[in-house]
């Protein structure tokens, strides 16, 4: 939104598992109201890797920018390199599954965007990493 590209740190092929928050309260509901989850730890996801890089694309053509992101190539202290959710045992347990695909909450998160004020952080939060030794 302020026309900058965004900063995607490592390669920007580290991946994530991107889950819309509307599934997530779904599952709690089922936890909640279901007794086969009590007392058990469950991965909550869609089981399923996106890259870093992929976000920040979806996110600039959503915007109708033609930005790349700026793959700075660095390392984060403590980040991971791949991360996303075994969701068998949510699916075992609580029948739950994902319903709301990348895209479409990607689409819903674009269109609440449109209706934002851009704030721009990024110089500081950078900052901040570097201040604490987790970022060059």
């Amino acid at each position: 939104m302020n026309d900058r590209p965004p900063i995607v740190f490592e390669d920007g092929n580290q991946s994530r598992d991107f889950i819309d928050v509307r599934d997530i309260a779904r599952c709690c509901a089922l936890a909640l109201t279901n007794d086969g989850a009590d007392g058990r730890t469950l991965n909550v996801g869609t089981g399923r890797p996106t890259t870093v890089r992929g976000v920040a694309e979806a996110i600039a053509r959503g915007l109708g920018k033609d930005l790349q992101p700026e793959i700075v190539n660095q390392y984060r202290a403590g980040d991971i390199r791949h991360c996303y959710a075994d969701t068998r045992l949510a699916e075992e347990l609580l029948d739950f599954r994902t319903e709301i695909p990348f895209q479409r909450g990607m689409d819903d998160l674009l269109a609440w965007l449109e209706t934002q004020e851009a704030s721009d952080t990024v110089d500081s939060a950078r900052d901040a990493l570097v201040a604490r030794g987790l970022a060059r």
